[in-house]
């Protein structure tokens, strides 16, 4: 059984890398479909118990590494960058949860690298240690504020330590997300722009261009239809909510629903805002961002104790990773 398997994982890379021959289109989709197929098998390989290990690979594989293949078979995402051109390099930024840096991006150094690699980890550290004890935590707004800034950091400890293992320069996903002055900024800029962009690629582009393959820039509309935007921005995050819930599905054996939900009424609150922006700027009225930050945390807040932090809960998910992590940590 362990050899058919790795006989199997062997022959989906081959057939992946010798999809690179082929133009974008249903022959390489065809031949990358071992490939999706494998990703979908990874996260079984953890149980359970292993809550974070899980996740991670649930993250990766189910999703990111999947969109990067479909973006991939459409002309489109990381995978056909300049970076990506050698065997090596493809299947490297394939299997791990960043984006390439390109030219224009200006290169971080190691010091600064390890600096904010060491200061997540104390934050992450500081976060589990108190959410252990969550007698602590008896109110649920501050709760919920802690565990995003755990998840926060947990993802910027993986981030960050990419470059420093690796030796690479990749995008940076996480940017300042505390300073979004608007629900769009927050979820296209600031907030995972490595998942924000694979969403970008599979879902807002095909539809925007009107076609799944990739569009040549001379050819591509200047300002697509408004009704097309709209279109795109909801499904984008009908998209990223489906695959959010099978994420926590994979991890806890349930679906509520609930981050269906979510994700799916941020895209529609996204639109809202864009219009009431639009409005009030046609009547030459700017919103300082004084108020327009702590506004949009505020709002994003709210709106997760429902439909994000809720299930978390209801799950016991949150009890789950927080003993996981503290058993990880204390190694």
């Amino acid at each position: 059984m362990a050899a058919s398997a790795v006989a199997f994982q062997l022959g989906a890379l081959a057939m992946l890398l010798m999809s690179r021959k082929s133009p974008p289109g249903i022959e390489r989709l065809f031949l990358s479909l071992p490939a999706i197929v494998m990703n979908l098998c990874i996260p079984s390989l953890v149980g359970r118990e292993q809550v974070v290990a899980r996740a991670c690979l649930a993250g990766q594989y189910l999703w990111w590494s999947n969109f990067k293949i479909i973006a991939f078979c459409c002309g489109r995402g990381p995978l056909v960058s300049e970076q990506c051109r050698s065997a090596g390099s493809f299947l490297l930024y394939l299997t791990i949860p960043a984006t390439p840096a390109t030219r224009r991006t200006k290169a971080r150094s190691k010091t600064k690298l390890l600096l904010k690699l060491v200061a997540k980890t104390g934050v992450l550290a500081l976060v589990v240690t108190v959410l252990v004890d969550n007698h602590f935590f008896e109110n649920r707004w501050v709760n919920n504020i802690a565990e995003a800034v755990g998840l926060y950091t947990l993802l910027g400890v993986v981030e960050d330590s990419l470059p420093l293992i690796l030796g690479i320069q990749v995008e940076r996903s996480f940017n300042w997300f505390f300073r979004s002055a608007s629900l769009a900024e927050f979820w296209s800029f600031r907030w995972n722009h490595h998942v924000a962009g694979l969403l970008k690629n599979v879902v807002y582009e095909p539809i925007v261009q009107g076609s799944f393959l990739a569009v040549n820039s001379t050819k591509t509309l200047r300002k697509p239809p408004m009704t097309r935007r709209v279109l795109a921005i909801a499904m984008t995050f009908l998209a990223s909510g489906i695959m959010h819930e099978i994420v926590l599905g994979t991890v806890t054996g349930t679906v509520t629903g609930s981050w269906v939900a979510f994700f799916t009424l941020q895209g529609f609150y996204v639109i809202l805002e864009r219009g009431l922006l639009d409005a009030l700027k046609a009547r030459g009225i700017l919103v300082p961002k004084l108020l327009s930050i702590p506004v949009t945390l505020t709002f994003l807040l709210v709106t997760a104790e429902v439909h994000f932090f809720e299930p978390v809960r209801a799950t016991a998910l949150d009890k789950a990773v927080v003993n996981n992590l503290n058993s990880i940590l204390n190694k």
